[in-house]
């Protein structure tokens, strides 16, 4: 990922083993850090989505402090169209 010689990754973990603490981390250090403009984090139930973005509204930044929501916009996608934000 450092070199990025590919666009997309994937990555797979357990139940229980912190998907949603590491979505927000890795999505922080790879549009702070690592060049990308925008990251999708899929999830297959509402539940879980619900838990994503309350994990992504109440993360804070290690260096500064901030909310991860204060320095990047975060859509929870829903029927309808695509928010504006999210074009690009």
């Amino acid at each position: 990922m450092r070199e990025q010689r590919y666009d997309r990754s994937l990555v797979q973990m357990a139940t229980g083993a912190g998907k949603t603490f590491a979505a927000v981390t890795l999505s922080y250090r790879l549009l702070k850090f690592g060049g990308f403009d925008r990251i999708l984090f899929l999830v297959d139930r509402n539940n879980l989505a619900k838990q994503t973005m309350a994990e992504f509204e109440n993360y804070r930044t290690p260096d500064d402090g901030r909310r991860f929501t204060e320095l990047y916009n975060v859509n929870r996608l829903n029927r309808g169209p695509m928010p504006e934000s999210t074009a690009g």
